[in-house]
């Protein structure tokens, strides 16, 4: 169905590359300190990926955390990769609409329509957004967000692998030349190299094992799909205790007096805005909420700059009020200087 609906799948998600694992195993002396030095030394960044279901890597968009590195971090990668920062360097509404008209839409072909499947965060909703998805007939649609791991093929076969290759090429790197560093202005030269290594193959290894593409509902397991069940066999308070006939000791296990009994994990508080069922932000039911959304907050704007208005008007009302007020209060003074020079003169006289 798919198939001969859609022309091209596209699949985008956001990972941090920032991480070095210091679980190594090394051979060193039996005797003395062993240092190891920490070569990705880069903060917090953030790289948003995109891969098709013909085995391609779109461009991708590096986010940094509150400015840019030095003049040098574009240096060793391909010139259509967005450089985007944000104030915690995660991925926000205006960093996705510009990766999407300046990555997605130049790089996924002519053929239309093409799907966009995304996971489910907010900041991948917008209308600007969505109405550029409609005018360029792409069909943005959300993976659950219980299953981000078996749905979205970047976290099924991708992100792992890619992770792992950037953390070994940082680890080589001090290994061959001592001292060297990884920074946030180099970082993105390492990224570059291991997407390079991904294969064609394994991202549509990647589109098959989560079963988006080819479509195939029997690729994810039943039972990774089936909710946890916990059941706790309550003691039943009709029933005696059991006791010894002989010495009158209560009968219990040893397990039962030294393990605690099982509780009920706590109900996790769900926020309003969170949202755990897939959906197709291309629609118009979403275009239309988005739309409300907007000029609800449109006509909450105008409410507000009418209130500060009114409070301007206000302000200056009461100091004009206080600048007459002050301008008599003067005046009587000057009056009432004025009548007592002339009380003094006229005793003078």
């Amino acid at each position: 169905m798919i198939k001969r609906v859609l022309s091209g799948m596209g699949v985008t998600d956001g990972t941090n590359v920032h991480r070095e694992d210091d679980r190594v195993k090394v051979i060193a002396p039996r005797k003395g300190n062993v240092k190891r030095q920490r070569v990705l030394t880069a903060d917090h960044v953030t790289a948003h990926l995109c891969i098709s279901a013909d085995g391609k890597v779109l461009p991708p968009c590096i986010i940094f955390k509150d400015s840019f590195p030095h003049r040098t971090y574009k240096d060793g990668v391909p010139g259509i990769w967005l450089f985007a920062t944000s104030i915690i360097g995660y991925m926000n509404t205006d960093i996705f609409c510009q990766w999407f008209e300046r990555c997605f839409l130049p790089n996924c072909g002519r053929a239309r329509p093409v799907v966009l499947v995304m996971d489910n965060h907010n900041s991948h909703v917008s209308l600007p957004l969505i109405e550029s998805a409609r005018a360029n007939q792409v069909v943005g649609g959300f993976t659950r967000t219980a299953q981000p791991h078996l749905l979205q093929p970047l976290d099924v076969h991708i992100n792992g692998p890619l992770k792992e290759k950037v953390k070994t090429v940082c680890r080589n790197l001090g290994l061959y030349r001592c001292g060297v560093n990884v920074s946030n202005a180099k970082l993105q030269v390492v990224l570059a190299y291991a997407l390079d290594q991904v294969t064609p193959s394994s991202i549509k290894e990647a589109f098959r094992r989560s079963g988006l593409y080819p479509p195939n509902r029997q690729a994810i397991p039943e039972e990774d799909l089936v909710p946890s069940s916990f059941q706790v066999q309550t003691p039943d308070e009709n029933e005696p205790p059991r006791t010894c006939g002989t010495c009158g000791h209560f009968l219990a296990h040893l397990a039962e007096i030294l393990v605690p009994p099982p509780v009920l994990p706590k109900p996790q508080r769900i926020s309003s805005r969170s949202v755990t069922a897939g959906r197709v932000i291309s629609g118009d039911e979403m275009l239309r909420a988005l739309q409300d959304k907007a000029a609800e907050e449109e006509r909450k704007q105008v409410a507000i700059e009418e209130r500060a208005k009114q409070r301007e008007e206000k302000r200056k009302r009461r100091l004009e009020e206080e600048e007459e007020r002050l301008v008599k209060r003067r005046k009587r003074d000057e009056e009432m200087i004025q009548k007592e020079e002339q009380k003094k003169r006229e005793r003078a006289e």
